[in-house]
């Protein structure tokens, strides 16, 4: 007969399926059910060497390797937004000087998958 398929989608990166699937006649006879084990594609790992490449009063700026697929990163701290950023690296700035951040920073690829687990970094701003 025609070959048939389908398509299972929106599952989570790196998880672990069952389905079965089983076919059916015209009349309802059923055939035996077989079972097949899907596996998504991996998550993205987190990018590594995520370091300080300058400081200011007010501004840090960050750096890290890129991870191969990715098609942006995000990077978060405590009390500041969130930023979606394509490159490898990033300039913060409007910081408040003589602070310490926390960072953490996930890759994005391009079936919309992200890193499980942060890069994290904890930088500071220069004295006042």
């Amino acid at each position: 007969g025609p070959d048939h398929s389908y398509v299972a989608s929106g599952l989570a990166c790196g998880s672990a399926h069952i389905i079965a699937v089983r076919s059916v006649d015209m009349v309802g006879n059923r055939s035996i059910r077989r079972t097949l084990t899907l596996t998504a594609a991996p998550c993205p790992p987190a990018p590594a060497n995520l370091r300080v490449t300058a400081t200011a009063l007010d501004g840090i700026t960050l750096a890290w390797d890129a991870v191969a697929g990715a098609v942006r990163y995000q990077l978060a701290a405590p009390g500041l937004t969130a930023r979606r950023i394509t490159s490898a690296t990033v300039a913060l700035s409007g910081l408040t000087c003589g602070t310490s951040y926390s960072f953490s920073l996930i890759a994005e690829d391009a079936a919309g998958s992200w890193s499980t687990a942060p890069a994290t970094l904890t930088a500071s701003t220069d004295p006042c």
